[in-house]
Order: C-alpha cells, then sequence, then structure tokens
C-alpha cells in the first residue's frame, strides 16, 4: 500500500514583491510481513538486545575486576610501608634506650667509707650546732633575768618619779594667773553640780502643795544645771603632745595617741592628697608628718627597742664596751597653736 501527500505553501523570498508557491509531497509505501517474518525480526531484536547487555555485563565485570586488583596493590603497599615505619621506629627506640643507658659503677670499699664517714661529719656538726645555740640563748636568758633583778629597783623609782612629775605636771592650759584662778573656779563649780543631792521625799496626800502643777496647769521641769549654762569656758587652745609611733601604726590609734578626732586626721591626710580611712595602716614617714602638721612633737620607736635595751645593759655589765645605739629619735614639730 502507497501513500502519497502533498503540502502546498508560500514563501517570501527577497527581492521579489510576490509570493512563490511552494509544493511538498511526500509518499510512503507499506509492505505486509507474514507472522514467520515478524517473529524473525523480533527474534533478531531480542538476540541483538541480549548480545549488547552481554558486552555491557562484561566490560562492567572487567571494571570492577580491574579496581580490585589496583584496591589490593595499595593495601598491600600501605601494608609494607606502615611495617617498614614500625621497624625505624623500633630501632629508633633501641638505640635511644641504649644510649640512656649508664654503665653502673661498682664503688669501693674506700669510697663507701668516706661516704659514710662524711654522713657522720655532717650530723656531729648539726648536733654541735643545736647545742651552740640552746646554750647560748639559755645564757642570754640569764643575763636578761640577772639584769632585771639588778635594775627592778631602779626602774620601779624612775616610774615613781615620772608618775609624781605627771601628777605634779600643771594641768592649766594658760599662763595667765587671772586665767587660771578663773579656770579653777569653773571647775569647781562644775564638780559642785555634778555631785549627787539628798532626794527630798515625797510630800504625803495630807501635806499641802500635794498634787500641785505648775505655772498653767503644767508640771514643773528641773532645772538647767549649772555645768550645762553658760559661763566661763576654758580658752580653746591646741596642747602639744609627745606623740610616740612606731614603724607602723592606724589612723585611728594615731588621732587617739594626739587626743583629736580620726576625722580631723583624715581631713589633714586629704588636704595632703592621701585618700585613707579609719582603720587603715600607714609607715612611720607619713605619720611623723601628719603629727608635725597637726602641732604635735613625734618620738620614733622600734619594735625591738626593749631587746636592744637588755642587750646593751648586759653587754655593759659584762664589760663589754659598745655604744648604745639610740632607740629614740625626737623629731622637729611645727607648732601651729601660736
Amino acid at each position: 500500500m502507497t501513500l502519497q501527500k502533498k503540502v502546498k505553501s508560500l514563501v517570501n523570498v527577497k527581492g521579489q514583491a510576490k509570493a512563490v508557491n511552494v509544493e511538498v509531497r511526500k509518499k510512503r509505501t507499506y509492505i505486509k510481513r507474514t507472522d514467520s517474518e515478524i517473529e524473525a525480526i523480533k527474534e533478531a531484536e531480542l538476540a541483538e538486545k541480549a548480545a549488547e547487555v552481554a558486552t555491557r555485563q562484561a566490560e562492567l565485570n572487567a571494571d570492577l575486576e580491574a579496581k580490585k586488583i589496583v584496591a589490593e596493590k595499595a593495601q598491600a603497599e600501605k601494608l609494607a610501608a606502615k611495617k617498614i615505619m614500625d621497624e625505624k621506629a623500633k630501632k629508633a627506640a633501641m638505640a635511644n634506650k641504649e644510649k640512656q643507658k649508664v654503665p653502673k659503677v661498682k664503688k669501693t670499699d674506700a669510697q663507701i667509707k668516706a661516704d659514710n664517714e662524711a654522713v657522720e661529719i655532717l650530723k656531729k656538726a648539726d648536733v654541735q650546732a643545736k647545742e651552740k645555740a640552746e646554750k647560748e640563748a639559755s645564757e642570754q636568758a640569764q643575763i636578761a633575768k640577772k639584769l632585771a633583778e639588778e635594775n627592778s629597783g631602779r626602774w620601779a623609782k624612775e616610774e615613781a618619779e615620772r608618775k609624781k612629775a605627771a601628777s605634779e605636771q600643771d594641768y592649766h592650759v594658760t599662763s595667765s594667773a587671772a586665767a587660771q584662778e578663773a579656770e579653777d573656779v569653773s571647775d569647781s563649780k562644775a564638780e559642785g553640780n555634778n555631785r549627787r543631792k539628798k532626794k527630798k521625799k515625797p510630800p504625803h496626800a495630807s501635806q499641802p502643795g500635794y498634787g500641785r502643777r505648775g505655772r498653767r496647769g503644767k508640771k514643773s521641769h528641773l532645772a538647767t544645771p549649772s555645768a550645762l549654762q553658760q559661763a566661763f569656758e576654758k580658752p580653746v587652745a591646741k596642747v602639744e603632745r609627745d606623740v610616740k609611733i612606731g614603724e607602723t601604726i592606724t589612723v585611728a590609734e594615731l588621732a587617739n595617741k594626739m587626743a583629736v578626732k580620726a576625722v580631723e586626721v583624715i581631713k589633714v591626710m586629704m588636704k595632703m592628697g592621701a585618700m585613707v580611712t579609719i582603720n587603715q595602716v600607714i609607715d612611720q614617714e607619713t605619720a611623723t608628718i601628719v603629727a608635725e602638721e597637726m602641732g604635735h612633737k613625734v618620738i620614733l620607736t622600734k619594735e625591738n627597742e626593749l631587746e636592744e635595751a637588755v642587750l646593751a645593759d648586759a653587754k655593759q655589765i659584762d664589760g663589754i664596751k659598745t655604744p648604745r645605739a639610740p632607740v629614740v629619735t625626737i623629731m622637729g614639730h611645727v607648732d601651729h597653736g601660736k
């Protein structure tokens, strides 16, 4: 069977005003095959596909085999390299171990004897040093005890004289005789008012005046004591004191020794450019400057003052002529009260 097909179309050509008719003809011829021919064609197609599949499978198997061989070879090479590296590391470790080995030298009898003698000498030296230190300590203690026994009377006498001088010291704050008399009168009045008076018995209900109130129906108040009334006041002047300052001292202790409030000491130090608190520890030099600024005498002391005095007296007793080191130094002062 033959089929023919015609297709007409117009095509515009450049340079021509009219379109050109184009006719396309197609012809197809169909041949009817028998059943045996169709089966043969199908069998041929199946055989061709089977051959193609077998070829692809063979190529795939070949690729897998080649990859397997390459992987086995790489694994073998890796194991061989690892074995070589392990052997090298083992040899290096053995070499280091051999180098670190120190041949033991056996000591002779003479060397062992010398070592034992050195140990015994060191032990004896330690024992002798300990005995010497204990002996010196006991001697020093005996000397100090002897010195205290010999000077106890003198020290007691000096303490009594010091107390007597302190009691006889003039307590007036001025040098004027009139001001001193006025001060004595004011002190006696204050002391007299402070004494307790005998309490009067409350009036009985039958006595006159019982249950009365003060003026305008109010209860009468106690009169103000004369000590609290305005009277003669002591002249305000700064008292110059001897302030003993050790190597370190707190702000509160320094204020207590100068008989002033700690706030005043803090203000003075703030003016000097130092910010401190009441419990802060300051050094000896700073405390000296503050005390001099507030118009007091400064006496610098050391922590081991008593020990040095005892040792100096002991050396004088033993006949050792050594100058006694001064342990107290009086610094100059600035009098701001004048």
